[in-house]
């Protein structure tokens, strides 16, 4: 049986874990905070219980998965291991010194993986012995639903960790879709227009947040409107996305983050977890459109069609796609796998332009 270790117990690492874990893997987890590591032990066998109940594991096979899990509450003591997976908070300071450490810990053909999802790899690995060895492997929350896993080379990775990388996600279930070490990776990048063009078509008096969203599941059929979906994930945690991407790639203007979503996290308004953000959310009650919002856009303007509405985000949601792979982060069906399995998006941005010309 092979082993892997995982290197922090917060949401992600205990996530991972337990996908490894009923993949048939051993896992090794290590986190700096005992009260993490009793957290993500129940919680793993929380997570297996599920799988039983909703008929996706058998009592027996749950049972064994939980019994190759180690906890592991030294540093020194997570090898032995084939392969290693940091999962700690998005600290590039943090993650440089944990590298330092992984790397005297393990023996150098063992490769060391950071799920990052938007530090530059490169960086990460910058300063350790062997940084050939350093790829990045960004899960989507949560990694036992999400099959998504982005593989991230950066330039001085050699081939044998990257190719082990690969491996691993799949041997754990998840599609892997390669990627060059950019700003934003592939994903977030990709699907930055969604959010902002949308913000843009609000402030141009085309629709209201909720008439937008309304447009995108019906013309589209989006699981969520990007507002819906900014609210979903935290509007300072998208925020600071696309800011990062935004002064990654040398401030071009159609990355640019927009006002009414920095008002908004300076009032406060961080989505479904405050309570508000585009939309106001109350326990029994659907959600309304926020006022504090809705004050942010033109008293008046031209509305646009559900379809008309729907274009101008898919155009340049198809114009970021079509620069990723012209600058070589990833590979035209690369770009298609990753938006479907990441957004829940029924097509790609390419495939819904080849649909179109076909009629």
């Amino acid at each position: 049986m092979k082993t892997l270790a995982v290197v922090g117990a917060g949401t992600m690492g205990r996530g991972i874990a337990q996908l490894a874990l009923q993949s048939g893997l051993a896992v090794r987890l290590f986190d700096a905070f005992p009260e993490a590591l009793a957290s993500a032990r129940t919680k793993i066998r929380e997570g297996l219980d599920k799988g039983v109940a909703r008929g996706k594991l058998s009592k027996e096979a749950a049972d064994a998965a939980f019994a190759h899990l180690t906890i592991v509450e030294e540093l020194q003591d997570l090898p032995p291991a084939e392969f290693v997976i940091e999962a700690v908070s998005e600290d590039v300071k943090l993650k440089k010194e944990l590298f330092r450490d992984l790397d005297g810990l393990f023996a150098k053909t063992v490769p060391l993986a950071t799920n990052t999802s938007s530090i530059p790899v490169a960086e990460i690995a910058e300063g350790i012995r062997h940084p050939e060895r350093v790829v990045g492997m960004h899960f989507f929350n949560p990694p036992v639903a999400m099959k998504l896993v982005e593989v991230i080379r950066h330039d001085g990775a050699a081939e044998r960790p990257f190719r082990a990388a690969v491996e691993w996600a799949e041997a754990m279930g998840r599609v892997p879709v390669e990627v060059k070490d950019t700003p934003g990776f592939l994903v977030n990048r990709v699907v930055r227009a969604y959010y902002l063009v949308a913000q843009r078509l609000a402030a141009e008096g085309a629709g209201s947040f909720l008439e937008i969203d309304s447009a995108l599941t019906r013309a589209g059929g989006m699981p969520m409107g990007p507002f819906t979906l900014m609210d979903f994930i935290g509007l300072e945690v998208n925020l600071k996305i696309t800011q990062t991407i935004y002064e990654g790639l040398g401030r071009p203007e159609r990355l640019k983050p927009h006002p009414i979503q920095e008002k908004l996290v300076a009032l406060g308004c961080r989505g479904r977890k405050s309570g508000r953000g585009f939309y106001l959310y109350a326990e029994g009650k659907p959600p309304v459109e926020n006022p504090d919002a809705l004050a942010l856009l033109p008293p008046a303007g031209k509305p646009l069609s559900d379809g008309a509405l729907f274009d101008r985000i898919l155009a340049a949601i198809h114009a970021e796609a079509e620069i990723v792979v012209e600058t070589g982060v990833a590979v035209k069906d690369g770009v298609d796998t990753a938006v479907k399995l990441a957004m829940n998006f029924p097509k790609g941005p390419f495939e819904w332009v080849e649909a179109a010309r076909a009629g």
